[in-house]
């Protein structure tokens, strides 16, 4: 079957998709294996608690929503109803790790800012409101969105071709791009007041691996958003399979670095802050509130 050469430029262009969701994929796994000592120690070693759970929560989802998002790029003779419902389970899964993602994240700013009243409600307000306009984007361009088997094209290329994408997608990335800005800044307030009073080597781990993964999420969001505007249609998922990795692998490498700091801390013996029975690492710890947080309700199995 000869294909015009409009035809091969699409078809390069989903090859090129294809690449980006297999290198996507092989990172949640290469991640996986390398961070599996720490994994061991610090977590299933640990008894059950929310720290614990939102790790598992984070990481392995990943597994399953990413290797869908391959497999629907490389299987054949795929209909278009299957192409379809295909993606709408993925889309669900992949939003799904992303707000586990995103809750982690947005904890640590609770924690950083001492659980304040104010802070609970503007971040409770603000997660709802992301929440319910990401949900109805999702669910308007799911309706909307359509595909063509490539069987229908060639009998020799696999995949889905998506089409007919409606404006109503672009709304998740940008309200995820916004959201990754606020936790951001809120964090780097925080990061230059603490830098002014000194900070022990715990706060400096929350610190800058924090910025630095958030700088990592904001990058590729903001790619992803400027990807949809170009109104590419073979490029409309692009980076959503990275995007949905590096909040997996970010993610539970916050939760692996918190872990791995205070166990070095602990190791010389634990404090408690006679308020929660929490353990905390130091006076400097204390004075951060970090034992009101969900990281010490992490270590606190340590000890």
């Amino acid at each position: 079957m000869l294909l015009d050469a409009g035809v091969i430029l699409s078809l390069q262009r989903f090859q090129i998709v294809t690449y980006v969701r297999v290198g996507g994929t092989a990172l949640v796994f290469v991640d996986w294996l390398l961070t599996l000592d720490d994994e061991v120690t610090y977590i299933w070693s640990s008894t059950g608690n929310f720290g614990k759970t939102l790790y598992f929560l984070t990481r392995y989802p990943a597994f399953i929503d990413s290797t869908l998002s391959v497999y629907h790029q490389v299987a054949y003779s795929l209909s278009a109803e299957e192409c379809a419902l295909h993606m709408r389970i993925t889309g669900v899964m992949v939003m799904f790790g992303i707000l586990i993602s995103e809750l982690i994240l947005t904890i640590r700013v609770w924690a950083l800012y001492d659980r304040s009243r104010k802070i609970t409600v503007f971040l409770v307000l603000f997660s709802v409101i992301s929440l319910a306009a990401s949900a109805v984007g999702f669910i308007f361009s799911g309706r909307a969105e359509t595909f063509t088997a490539m069987k229908d094209i060639s009998s020799s290329v696999p995949g889905c071709y998506p089409h007919d994408i409606t404006n109503a997608i672009f709304i998740a990335p940008v309200i995820l791009t916004v959201g990754l800005s606020v936790i951001f800044a809120l964090t780097m307030v925080k990061a230059l007041q603490y830098h002014k009073k000194g900070t022990t080597s715990f706060l400096r781990v929350f610190f800058c691996g924090g910025i630095i993964y958030f700088a990592v999420l904001q990058a590729i969001s903001i790619g992803n958003w400027m990807i949809f505007f170009l109104h590419i249609e073979e490029y409309t998922f692009l980076l959503t399979n990275l995007q949905r990795s590096m909040h997996s692998i970010l993610s539970a490498r916050i939760l692996l670095d918190m872990r791995r700091e205070a166990a070095k801390t602990t190791t010389a013996g634990c404090t408690f802050d006679d308020s929660d029975e929490y353990p905390v690492a130091s006076a400097a710890d204390r004075r951060a509130n970090v034992g009101n947080s969900l990281e010490h309700d992490v270590f606190r199995d340590e000890c």
